[in-house]
């Protein structure tokens, strides 16, 4: 559904098979090593969007998208869940309840990620045994790796903890609590989509009906 939904916007899709993860958790190591492959073959577009996909969602245009994604600075997702190592929680600004890192959505241009990349290998607290969100975590806590996070929810949203905030308008994901339109949606934490996409298809519907009164 989610390569459907790519394909219709017009938006290409390289999907890659990430390597077994070491102990069911994605490590940092290995995960590097696969975005710097990803990078080779895919470094030729304008902006990339590395993005988890079985879980995700996606609504909304290429124009919308090619807008919010950053040229010179790499924005991680955000979610309402500090998650791996909850210990950091106090600890992160924001003023929405989406200021907690999720590395299932990073977006930026081939040239700054291939920077990126770089500056986290030499990097002192490189580890290649962490998990890669909590890793991550530290870096923009201690602010030694340039990122920002999609605190507004308007390139994505976690659905994990979601708390009645995300309420469709016109057959489109809204977070009616920051104003946005996110147009990824990732269903984090094996998040129950099933109430979601009624909504959907209810507000969808109810669109529908409202254009035929106003012809009739």
């Amino acid at each position: 559904m989610f390569e459907k939904q790519l394909a219709d916007a017009g938006i290409p899709l390289f999907l890659d098979i990430v390597p077994p993860y070491e102990g069911g958790v994605r490590r940092l190591g290995a995960y590097l090593k696969h975005l710097h492959g990803m990078l080779d073959r895919y470094g030729d577009c304008k902006k990339l969007i590395i993005a988890d996909a079985w879980d995700m969602l996606f609504y909304g245009t290429a124009e919308e998208v090619y807008a919010k994604v950053p040229r010179d600075m790499v924005l991680m997702g955000a979610e309402r869940n500090c998650w791996p190592d909850a210990s950091l929680a106090p600890y992160y600004p924001g003023n929405t309840p989406w200021r907690f890192l999720n590395s299932g959505l990073m977006a930026s241009s081939p040239d700054y990620f291939a920077d990126w990349f770089a500056m986290i290998e030499k990097c002192e607290a490189y580890h290649p045994g962490f998990i890669d969100q909590q890793w991550f975590s530290h870096r923009y806590l201690d602010k030694s790796l340039p990122m920002e996070l999609d605190t507004e929810t308007d390139l994505g949203y976690c659905m994990f903890l979601e708390a009645g905030e995300m309420q469709p308008v016109d057959g489109r994901p809204h977070n009616i609590l920051t104003g946005t339109f996110p147009n990824f949606v990732h269903f984090n934490g094996k998040h129950d989509s099933t109430l979601f996409l009624w909504k959907l298809a209810t507000s969808c519907a109810s669109s529908l009906q409202s254009l035929a009164t106003q012809d009739s």
